[in-house]
C-alpha cells in the first residue's frame, strides 16, 4: 500500500457506480459481491453485475460498476470473529 493511502471515502452514483479511496486490497470478488480491506476495516459491496473498473494499490483508489444493492462495514469482534457493523446490527439483540 502506498504512502498516499490515509483516509477512506465512498461516492455512490445512482447505485450504478462507486468510487472508493483508502482501499488496501481486494479480499474477494465475484459479480454479486466485492470484499475489500480498507484503512477503516473490511467493506463488502453487494449487488449484481459488479465489476472492478480500476484499482490502484499505490493510491488506494478503486472504481466499481454494476447494480449496487448494499454496502456494509465489518469489524473484528474479540469473541466471534467478524461482526457486521451498521445501525441495525448495533440495535439487534
Amino acid at each position: 500500500m502506498g504512502e498516499n493511502v490515509q483516509s477512506h471515502t465512498v461516492v455512490i452514483r445512482d447505485r450504478k457506480n462507486a468510487e472508493f479511496t483508502g482501499v488496501c486490497e481486494v479480499e474477494n470478488f465475484h459479480e454479486a459481491e466485492i470484499s475489500l480491506s480498507c484503512v477503516c476495516g473490511a467493506v463488502v459491496i453487494e449487488g449484481s453485475g459488479l465489476k472492478i473498473e480500476s484499482f490502484s494499490v499505490e493510491t488506494g483508489k478503486m472504481e466499481i460498476t454494476g447494480s449496487i444493492t448494499g454496502l456494509f462495514y465489518y469489524e473484528k469482534s474479540d469473541k466471534s470473529g467478524v461482526r457486521r457493523g451498521g445501525f441495525f446490527a448495533r440495535h439487534q439483540k
